[in-house]
């Protein structure tokens, strides 16, 4: 399981578009843009030389408070597109959207806590999984679990592990059902049952 990936912002922006009564011209115009740049981007057309553009678009969004806006601008500046890598930048944005409720951006921060960051971030990291694990969110469950397992930012813990592995597997999420197999099958955390 690795850092979440939002899709194409062209919906995103398409709604603010309309939400903030402008026409594809106008903000165009106001952005510095052609309207037929703009139009790539938002219909999902644009090509690597566009990302500045969106860049630029989703700033504006987010600036105006949109959280979604703010989830693919961490993305940006996580991936480096259309901006230069810059983890301080998507670990901001990916707070700030979080902090509002954006549960792909909680996850996101997450993972870019425990992957990205050098060095890695553990403690934060399994402080924003086990945010997402206690609003009931599968991948959190799973994240915290496995973390628990290995000790990595919190104590290591068997039987808190299984815990949140078994919320997470009652999700149908795969990774944890097999996870909890193994520890079923082991006794870890839990009473052994070899027939598993």
């Amino acid at each position: 399981m690795s850092m979440h990936n939002p899709g194409h912002p062209g919906e995103l922006l398409r709604t603010w578009i309309e939400g903030a009564n402008l026409t594809v011209t106008q903000l165009a115009d106001h952005i510095g843009v052609t309207r037929a740049t703009l139009s790539r981007i938002i219909n999902g057309h644009a090509g690597s030389g566009t990302h500045e553009d969106a860049h630029r678009l989703l700033s504006k969004a987010a600036d105006e408070g949109n959280v979604d806006a703010m989830l693919y601008l961490g993305s940006l500046y996580r991936d480096g597109l259309g901006v230069k890598t810059d983890l301080s930048a998507a670990e901001t944005w990916f707070r700030r959207a979080s902090v509002r409720g954006n549960r792909n951006a909680t996850l996101s921060l997450g993972f870019l806590l425990i992957e990205a960051l050098e060095p890695k971030d553990y403690i934060s990291g399994a402080s924003v999984f086990r945010e997402a694990a206690e609003q009931g969110d599968p991948v959190g469950q799973y994240i915290l679990g496995k973390l628990y397992l290995s000790g990595l930012g919190v104590p290591q813990d068997d039987e808190k592990a299984a815990g949140w592995l078994a919320q997470a597997a009652e999700q149908n999420l795969m990774q944890a059902v097999e996870t909890l197999a193994a520890l079923y099958a082991g006794g870890r955390g839990v009473e052994a049952d070899p027939a598993t």
